[in-house]
């Protein structure tokens, strides 16, 4: 798949003019990334968006027990927009799961872009302020089920066990 089919079909670009996808297209620079390689780190400073062309990327955050796998994305997939947008460190990290060949737009580009095509912009914010809504309903989620987890692990033995309770065995 080449750069404008890959832009054309992706929900973030989708709805760009021809004219759009072939100016966004020509400031993409491509990076070969082989499997098992971490494209970038949580608290890692971050001015790029990443598409895939070819591969496999897992988001995560967190590290050993506490690692939470955000989403699993695979080609016509993006990720690295919010560090775009604010130019601040990264809130996740980026591992590639498979061999992937990325095309990658700075935040320089990115913004010259948008400065000049304010429809356009307005179109890919929509849709990153949709991925930032499932992100927020992923963590909404997490932070439910380590509530409950918690809870759980503080129960003695006796507590865990439905049905018994040492109050009412003797009646």
């Amino acid at each position: 798949m080449d750069r404008e089919s890959l832009i054309r079909n992706m929900p973030l670009f989708e709805t760009l003019a021809v004219d759009e996808v072939n100016e966004l297209s020509s400031k993409l620079q491509e990076r070969v990334v082989p499997a098992g390689t971490t494209i970038f780190r949580a608290g890692e400073p971050g001015d790029t968006l990443f598409l895939i062309q070819e591969g496999a990327v897992e988001i995560s955050t967190g590290e050993g027990k506490q690692r939470t796998r955000l989403a699993s994305l695979y080609p016509g997939s993006f990720f690295g927009e919010i560090s775009l947008l604010d130019g601040s460190s990264r809130s996740a990290t980026a591992n590639a799961t498979k061999d992937c060949v990325l095309q990658a737009l700075d935040r320089d580009h990115f913004f010259a872009f948008v400065r000049g095509k304010p429809d356009a912009a307005a179109k890919i914010l929509a849709e990153m302020a949709d991925r930032l809504r499932q992100t927020n309903a992923l963590f909404s989620q997490q932070v439910s089920r380590d509530v409950l987890e918690e809870a759980q692990e503080r129960l003695t033995f006796g507590q865990r066990r439905p049905g018994k309770c040492c109050h009412h065995e003797h009646q």
